[in-house]
């Protein structure tokens, strides 16, 4: 004998109820696994989008010091910059840590 129960949508049996139920949380946790990856993407790209490279100009107008303070810098090796295009290119990120100290 199949146990019933009273459904808002009608008449259904307990033991698809209970498949019902546990499709539905399966699919509520998966959506929620999706919205934490959702999250996690959108704060990187918040990141990187803060976190754009500098020239040295650019550097200089934005702390106000010059150039060959911000050189001297980057060789006693305080300041953080890449050099792999030829030139030296600061993250924004890099240059607030500096200023900080």
């Amino acid at each position: 004998m199949i146990n019933i129960i009273n459904n808002q949508t009608g008449l259904i049996p307990k033991q698809m109820r209970k498949t019902m139920d546990y499709e539905s949380f399966e699919i509520n946790r998966q959506l929620e696994q999706i919205r934490d990856q959702l999250d996690r993407l959108e704060k990187k790209i918040d990141g990187k989008l803060t976190n754009k490279y500098l020239n040295i100009n650019q550097v200089s107008e934005f702390t106000g010091l010059s150039k060959s303070t911000i050189r001297r810098g980057v060789m006693k090796g305080e300041l953080k910059c890449s050099k792999k295009v030829g030139k030296l290119l600061f993250t924004e990120k890099s240059v607030r840590r500096w200023i900080d100290g």
